[in-house]
């Protein structure tokens, strides 16, 4: 079985970092598609029609009770990043990424 892939102009860097060719020891990972949203992605894996990686945060906000999530070991952690419009920039913005950041590295003190 292969991993469903994103579909739509996203980097190469990125569309092999959602659905990657090969295994970190290099062995083959067939692609079986691709996909616009998680939505539809999480569709074609309840039909049985290949499997998607999603970090941890993500499994948990598109749980479906057709889809279980397997945690996978021997990846590199997943990193996620805040992103937003330079222009449309405000103080309540800033106060959302100054949030973010201060709960990550409490997250990260407490994992450690």
């Amino acid at each position: 079985m292969g991993l469903i892939g994103l579909d739509g102009p996203a980097p190469r860097t990125w569309r092999e970092h959602v659905a990657p060719s090969a295994t970190p020891s290099g062995r083959s990972i067939p692609l079986a598609g691709t996909v616009a949203t998680s939505q539809e992605g999480l569709t074609q894996v309840a039909l049985n029609r290949g499997g998607m990686l999603f970090c941890t945060p993500t499994a948990a906000h598109h749980g479906r009770p057709d889809v279980s999530f397997v945690p996978v070991t021997g990846l590199p952690p997943s990193v996620l990043g805040l992103a937003w419009v330079k222009e449309a920039e405000t103080a309540a913005i800033r106060a959302f990424n100054e949030a973010a950041v201060g709960y990550a590295l409490g997250a990260a003190v407490l994992m450690a």
